[in-house]
């Protein structure tokens, strides 16, 4: 059964990580890869409040879809790309993946993240992706394995 993968990517390492991964399952398994770009904007203006042209997003939707299947020919991955524009990466994602019909999101994730407070107050898209999505999600870290790690499989 072709799989279709979801992408989210900002154009970081760790999304290119995840790009990686699921290129290789998708050259293993077939099916489609859709690279998805979020670009936050502010929350929807109040009534009878004009939004602030300068609180606009500077980043061009056209531009974005240009440099996504830039990336995507880089890692010589045929897959489709698409941006779009909300004002909460981590619940973006989230409903994207699923109007796009993702069997699976393959989703970046740094190897020194938000940590303690920070991260109880601020929380993490990688975070709310892992616990919201309707589909399954695989978090790829990317860099050096943690001090002392070494990856042993049981003897059969």
């Amino acid at each position: 059964m072709p799989y279709r993968i979801v992408v989210p990517h900002d154009y970081g390492p760790e999304a290119d990580g995840a790009l990686a991964w699921a290129g290789s399952l998708l050259k293993s398994t077939g099916g489609t890869l859709v690279l998805l770009h979020v670009i936050l904007v502010p929350a929807p203006p109040i009534k009878k409040m004009p939004m602030i042209p300068a609180l606009r997003p500077t980043e061009d939707p056209d531009a974005s879809l240009v440099k996504l299947r830039a990336i995507a020919e880089q890692y010589s991955q045929p897959s489709e790309v698409d941006v779009f524009e909300t004002n909460d990466a981590g619940p973006g994602i989230v409903e994207r993946a699923r109007s796009l019909g993702a069997d699976l999101i393959a989703i970046g994730a740094e190897t020194k993240g938000r940590g303690g407070l920070s991260r109880a107050i601020l929380g993490s898209v990688v975070d709310y992706v892992v616990w919201h999505a309707y589909s399954p999600v695989v978090a790829i870290r990317t860099g050096p394995p943690a001090p002392g790690f070494s990856p042993k499989l049981p003897d059969t």
